[in-house]
């Protein structure tokens, strides 16, 4: 097959997902994030999905719901909606998953992929079998990589791409990850008080006092591709300094590289810890030695 033949055959779409609804953030201060990767391989189609800091919906009885996830588009005036696939996220907030489909058919519709320019995480038990409903916690927008990667990792001080930096506690990842651009602004965390984690995890406070100084913090999302253009490694950044009060779930959950934030002079010691998933298993992966926490 020639490159030009292949180019035409093979298609990549990503789709940033950000908080439609809000409550459904398992972190207080910072609501649920994703991204999806739609990929088209000559006649085979595969999406996958990685969600973030996403909480756990029950129904009545108490039973755990699943997400549902969608693709979207539009023909005139009226919205079409396919189901793809459901997801569960776990205790850290973190889930997904790939799920393979006919591109010029998906899952039967009638429709093919180039149809389609969103993507919804919808909770299941609020849908019919042919609407998503109306709670929607993420939605995004189906585009070409290019426009949402930078080498640029925002927010962190001294950085292009995520590579060792010397004087920081805990640093390690990964070359070669490109970034995603125009995260939108999470609601302000205290500045003087540590990020509390979900009130039923032991050791983490439930509480945090009142504080008027709050600062606009962003969570991060990061990813790296293969020369195939299949994805390696996802990343997700919370904010927090390196102490044990601030590393989500003290580590337990993958969140153990910590990098230093940009806004030193104003806020020293503030940084973001990160966690790295492989989204083919869905599991925490550790491509760099586990540095020392900050207990040790």
């Amino acid at each position: 097959m020639s490159r030009r033949s292949k180019a035409k055959n093979w298609v990549t779409l990503i789709g940033l997902l950000r908080e439609k609804q809000e409550g459904f953030g398992l972190q207080p201060f910072f609501g649920p994030m994703g991204v999806t990767m739609v990929q088209k391989k000559v006649d085979r189609g595969v999406l996958s999905c990685q969600v973030f800091n996403l909480r756990l919906q029950r129904d009545k009885t108490g039973k755990v719901e699943e997400y549902g996830i969608w693709l979207g588009g539009q023909s005139g005036e009226r919205d079409y909606f396919i189901p793809v696939g459901n997801l569960k996220p776990g205790i850290s907030g973190q889930g997904g998953g790939q799920w393979e489909f006919n591109p010029a058919n998906v899952q039967g519709s009638g429709h093919s992929l180039e149809e389609f320019d969103r993507v919804v995480i919808a909770v299941t038990g609020s849908q019919n079998p042919k609407e998503p409903g109306n709670v929607i916690p993420l939605e995004g927008k189906l585009e070409q990589p290019g426009n949402y990667l930078s080498p640029q990792m925002p927010g962190i001080a001294g950085m292009s791409g995520i590579t060792g930096m010397a004087g920081i506690p805990g640093v390690g990842g990964v070359p070669g990850m490109s970034w995603f651009t125009g995260i939108s602004g999470m609601p302000g965390m205290p500045v003087e008080s540590s990020i509390p984690g979900p009130p039923d995890m032991p050791g983490i406070p439930a509480q945090v006092p009142a504080d008027t100084n709050r600062l606009s913090l962003y969570q991060l999302i990061g990813l790296t591709l293969d020369q195939e253009g299949t994805p390696e490694y996802l990343v997700h950044g919370i904010p927090g300094r390196f102490n044990q009060e601030d590393q989500p779930q003290q580590g337990k959950t993958g969140y153990v590289y910590w990098h230093l934030a940009a806004q030193q002079e104003e806020h020293p010691g503030l940084g973001y810890w990160l966690v790295y998933l492989d989204p083919k298993t869905n599991q925490a992966v550790f491509p760099e030695p586990i540095p020392p926490g900050p207990n040790n």
